[in-house]
């Protein structure tokens, strides 16, 4: 026995002895109700100068009672430190000349144009009257977004643009479309297309896009038709582009199949990557008769070589990835042309990431035969350590390329960074936000003075819900979206994506929309499978819950989920039925559940800390107050345990409602010692989430820093 007894405070305390099922190893309790509680003791002599010391650990619990959580404690992440070893060598590129400076601008000014010194220039010249020429030159010849945007601005009521170049008008529309300035850009893309017969293949791809983006859906398909059905020739990016931005907003492989089959109609060109592309569509997401189309229309164009998306899908373990990279990826890089090839290499990122072979995705980009399909596979692994949310290997490549490579700055490199910063780390997302807001308008470089006004949306909304509505304007989907609506939205070509339906389903407060929902679903399984285990256990519980008719057992429906679907189970899918356990007090199942997680790994902090809290309340709800401090205890020795402000409160207060709803002997007693326990373990949580938060703020600092000399070299 501690003499200072378990919370080493006020008298001593033991666990009173309480007989319990033996074939439970986890003793469960005979009665219902019963449990090994806390209890007071006779109090023990005790040393004067220890009773001012902090708390100390409870008693161990015996190892044959503590189920083995290490591995639901350690976060499953790719590997991607693997693209951080080695070294990157230069790849063979096209120099750009550099751009003129405008022959009217006096020379320290031209100095400063040069040099790339925006802000200054932009300063200097408000004293300066421009000519309309002069005017033109100077933004066709920028080369930063933000300047060129604030001298249109300026000169927005001086200068009419309907009678400025068309060159002028194209410049002007990218500068519009970077800016996020949809409503300006509409307005001179109506000038430039009343100047035009054939619209340059650039602008007319950003009109498009910004239709999309505005949600304009129907007028960017009548845009695209029309066009198509009148001009004689068009760039295939038109198409390469359009398909992309289609399918990103909509969802909807019909309209992307109509688009496709109409171009191809009209004899336009098309790239192999938008025939890549329109086949991995209709494969994946289209009907069977769009299906039956494309595989046709591939072996009429002798488009065979495409069917390396097969074969890339079919792969789905290391083993088989390891065994591809030596045989067939070879054979394919010496068939394909290099157009070809590049998208082959993109594909085979996409397949070795999605497997876990991180190196071996780090050997295709080093494949890359240009710096330009450098950059473009780059981008891609880039896009998938955002989405791993591991912002340090981010910034450390992109440094480390640099480097090496002499690879370029660009804006949103920065602003990437910035979204796997507040992804990876959510419950600092507002220092985060702000430091990078402070960065941008603290510095005297207009490079990213653009991405400013997004940045701060986000920091008020934490979902881009104010800047798409600033985009979108009332045709905004609600941020709880119901069947009216998404059938509205589907009316307008726009179909929802997974996520949408499964919002859809948890927030839905009736039965009837529930089973449109899922009529919906059974109808389009290529958009949701309602034999996904989470997919089927969400639409259960919301029958169970909204339906009192409904009879089937919540436990033996997730009790054959469990034995169905073990290898596909995430933590996520395992917390959600350990609190449904706790809910409805079923310990035998609960410890089931318990036993399956431990075999499981997290994929973020998020579903670690719901896990974690899950686990606490099943021990308090069974009266196992010992295990659920035990749960404590791990989490405190683990310095790399990232608690949050919510995890810290909500774990707080159930303890507290535990020690409330007491009701045994000696409970006032046992009830202050829990108290003084977790105020003290509150603190030290609170300082491992201030230590861990003031860690990932040095190193975002110091990253900024050296994106910030990397900048000035441009």
């Amino acid at each position: 026995m501690n003499q200072g007894g378990v919370f080493g405070l006020g008298p001593g305390l033991r666990l009173k002895n309480i007989p319990h099922d033996h074939h439970d190893r986890h003793e469960q309790h005979t009665k219902s109700d019963v449990y090994k509680e806390l209890a007071p003791v006779d109090p023990q002599p005790q040393n004067q100068e220890l009773s001012n010391d902090l708390p100390q650990e409870p008693e161990k619990v015996p190892q044959s009672e503590r189920p083995d959580l290490s591995k639901l404690f350690s976060i499953s992440r790719r590997p991607m430190d693997a693209f951080l070893k080695g070294k990157y060598k230069r790849k063979p590129c096209d120099k750009h000349p550099e751009r003129p400076v405008p022959a009217f601008l006096p020379p320290d000014m031209a100095e400063l144009f040069r040099t790339k010194k925006y802000a200054e220039l932009y300063r200097r010249l408000e004293s300066v009257s421009l000519a309309p020429f002069e005017f033109e030159q100077l933004l066709i010849m920028s080369n930063n977004y933000t300047f060129i945007y604030k001298m249109a601005q300026r000169f927005r009521d001086i200068f009419d643009y309907a009678g400025l170049s068309t060159a002028f008008l194209e410049r002007l529309l990218l500068v519009l479309y970077m800016n996020f300035d949809y409503k300006e850009f509409e307005r001179i893309f109506s000038i430039y297309l009343s100047r035009v017969d054939d619209p340059d293949p650039d602008a007319f791809r950003l009109a498009l896009r910004v239709y999309l983006r505005t949600e304009n859906v129907s007028v960017a398909t009548q845009i695209f038709n029309q066009t198509v059905m009148s001009c004689r020739k068009l760039s295939a990016d038109i198409l390469d582009s359009y398909l992309k931005d289609l399918q990103q907003t909509t969802s909807n492989p019909s309209l992307c199949y109509m688009a496709y089959r109409l171009w191809h109609s009209r004899g336009h060109n098309i790239h192999f990557r938008t025939r890549v592309l329109i086949y991995k569509i209709m494969m994946r997401h289209g009907t069977r008769e769009q299906e039956k189309w494309v595989i046709q229309h591939m072996e009429d164009t002798k488009s065979h070589k495409v069917w390396f998306v097969d074969e890339l899908d079919e792969i789905e373990t290391s083993r088989e990835a390891r065994q591809y990279i030596s045989t067939l990826y070879l054979e394919w890089v010496e068939r394909l042309e290099p157009e070809e090839c590049e998208c082959f290499r993109l594909e085979c990122i996409d397949m070795f990431m999605r497997v876990g072979e991180v190196s071996l995705a780090r050997k295709v980009l080093e494949d890359a035969a240009t710096d330009a399909e450098f950059k473009v596979l780059l981008r891609r692994v880039l896009w998938w350590i955002q989405r791993d949310g591991q912002p340090e290997v981010y910034a450390e490549l992109l440094l480390k390329i640099a480097r090496e490579t002499g690879l370029e700055f660009q804006e949103d490199f920065v602003y990437n960074l910035w979204k796997t910063y507040v992804a990876a780390y959510p419950m600092i997302r507002t220092p985060i936000t702000r430091r990078l807001v402070q960065e941008i308008q603290s510095s005297d470089n207009f490079s990213l003075q653009r991405l400013a006004h997004v940045i701060t949306l986000d920091e008020k909304t934490g979902k881009h819900r104010l800047l798409r509505r600033s985009i979108v304007g009332d045709r905004a989907e609600p941020v709880l979206p119901r069947m009216k609506a998404i059938d509205s939205r589907m009316r307008s070509g726009i179909w929802p994506h997974k996520g949408i339906l499964v919002t859809a389903l948890k927030t839905s407060r009736s039965i009837e929309e529930v089973e449109q929902l899922v009529d919906f679903m059974r109808s389009n399984p290529k958009i949701a499978d309602l034999d996904e285990p989470s997919l089927k256990m969400l639409v259960f519980l919301k029958r169970k819950t909204l339906n009192p008719k409904f009879h089937l057992g919540t436990f033996k429906f997730l009790s054959s989920i469990v034995e169905e679907h073990r290898d596909f189970l995430s933590v996520s899918d395992y917390t959600n039925m350990l609190l449904d356990a706790v809910k409805f007090h079923n310990h035998e199942f609960g410890m089931v559940v318990m036993d399956r997680m431990a075999e499981v790994s997290p994929r973020s902090n998020t579903e670690l800390l719901r896990a974690v809290y899950a686990i606490i309340k099943f021990y308090l709800e069974q009266g196992r107050l010992d295990l659920a401090i035990d749960i404590l205890e791990q989490v405190k020795k683990d310095k790399t345990f990232y608690p949050t402000e919510i995890f810290m409160r909500n774990t707080k207060s159930i303890c507290e409602l535990y020690a409330h709803n007491l009701d045994v002997q000696d409970s006032h007693e046992i009830r202050e010692n829990l108290v003084i326990y977790l105020e003290h373990t509150i603190k030290v949580l609170q300082n491992q989430y201030d230590q861990i938060s003031a860690q990932h703020m040095q190193k975002l600092d110091e990253y900024l820093e050296k994106m910030g000399r990397w900048r000035e070299l441009v």
